[in-house]
């Protein structure tokens, strides 16, 4: 029996993104993953702007009458390449702002199409515009904009 649903919820997070901000946010890419899903630099333009999920971690909280709550944690990476001479910090924050605000619009993710799990609430708790991912972008002296952002999901699990 199935009781962690971490796969899942970032395919739903995928999906939501992708069908929601994929014209707005220019998105060529919106998929599981990390800096390590990167292609190599000189390829990097033709794959931006991306989204990427990853897990960082599930936190059991309680186990309770045929209930298990489970609070996932996950970052989101909004990956963007920005033109020369920009203004880019506004830049980055409005367009990071509107998978937070897809996120709120959204917070109990609607149907996750799993009936042992139901999510409680999904809330963006944190966004970092200085991530430790941007300063490696600037080390490397590459023009993209990367904008973190920690994602709460809380859900009860019903074992039957």
């Amino acid at each position: 029996m199935t009781r962690l649903f971490n796969n899942q919820i970032m395919d739903h997070l995928v999906g939501l993104i992708n069908t929601n901000l994929s014209t707005e946010l220019g998105l060529k890419v919106v998929s599981k993953g990390n800096l390590t899903s990167l292609p190599a630099p000189q390829d990097l333009e033709n794959w931006l702007n991306a989204v990427l999920i990853e897990p960082k971690n599930h936190i059991i909280e309680k186990i309770a009458q045929g209930v298990i709550d489970v609070t996932y944690n996950f970052r989101i990476l909004f990956l963007r390449k920005r033109a020369d001479g920009e203004e880019y910090l506004a830049t980055d924050v409005e367009k990071a702002e509107k998978i937070s605000e897809l996120l709120l619009d959204n917070y109990t993710l609607g149907s996750l199409g799993i009936p042992e799990i139901s999510c409680e609430s999904c809330l963006p708790k944190r966004t970092d515009y200085e991530s430790e991912e941007q300063a490696l972008f600037d080390g490397l002296e590459l023009n993209i904009g990367v904008v973190a952002t920690e994602v709460e999901v809380k859900t009860c699990t019903h074992i039957f």
